[in-house]
């Protein structure tokens, strides 16, 4: 197995850039990229990732499973997962995972993952985490929390970085070794929202219904008023009307 390689920046535009051209490179599987500040962080669908020098842990992994294209979305299950377990282990924390790709704690966001296919050859998962925050900028104050909001300590960015890199890493050899429905099963047992009435906003339109579940593909299950079920395999917004 090819150890974990740690590349650390300063400021960069994105992590997640720099692993690309790496990728592009040839630079070989379990290359981490690390960044104290970015200043074109992103998200999915373009949003941007808002980040302070030293509040954030920012990494970016570069992945070569050998799944054919139509696969490479089960690697956001398994980064996700990695992050959570991460998170117990680390932090004493009890993260719930919002499909497709958001870890929160407490109903509030703490950590951003996006996951870039290159060329169908390989991928390049960028993570997030909110580690040293103690105050949130206005714009989603109410939405995100961080580790030091949670746990009310501060930590050691490097540190964090390269440890929650090898638990991702530690989650993706596991998904290598015994495919996707076992992560998929672990990841059913963290699932955020079963049960909420929510509206679901795509580019085909909006749905409301409540969180019924995951498919075997990794699609949402949404259960509408009439009883019917549907398959949401890409989203732009999942806003909550109400628990039940």
């Amino acid at each position: 197995m090819i150890p974990m390689r740690i590349h650390r920046y300063g400021m960069v535009t994105s992590t997640n850039d720099i692993a690309i051209e790496m990728l592009r490179r040839g630079e070989p599987e379990r290359t981490v990229v690390t960044a104290l500040s970015q200043s074109s962080g992103r998200g999915r669908r373009g949003r941007s990732w808002i980040d302070k020098p030293g509040d954030c842990a920012m990494i970016s992994v570069i992945l070569t499973p050998g799944r054919p294209i139509s696969e490479m979305g089960e690697l956001t299950f398994v980064m996700s997962l990695g992050v959570a377990d991460y998170l117990e282990m680390n932090h004493n924390l009890e993260p719930a995972l919002k499909w497709p790709n958001d870890v929160l704690v407490g109903d509030r966001k703490i950590v951003g993952i996006l996951v870039e296919t290159v060329n169908g050859s390989g991928a390049v998962a960028g993570i997030g985490l909110n580690v040293n925050q103690v105050e949130m900028a206005n714009e989603i104050k109410d939405t995100a929390t961080s580790v030091a909001i949670e746990t009310g300590h501060q930590s050691n960015i490097d540190e964090a970085c390269e440890r929650l890199a090898a638990k991702v890493l530690e989650v993706y050899d596991h998904y290598l070794s015994s495919g996707f429905d076992e992560i998929l099963r672990r990841w059913r047992e963290r699932m955020w929202g079963i049960g909420r009435m929510v509206e679901v906003s795509s580019e085909a339109g909006s749905i409301e219904g409540t969180i019924d579940g995951v498919k075997p593909s990794g699609a949402l299950i949404v259960k509408c008023a009439d009883g019917s079920l549907h398959a949401i395999h890409a989203a732009d917004a999942i806003r909550v009307i109400r628990n039940t």
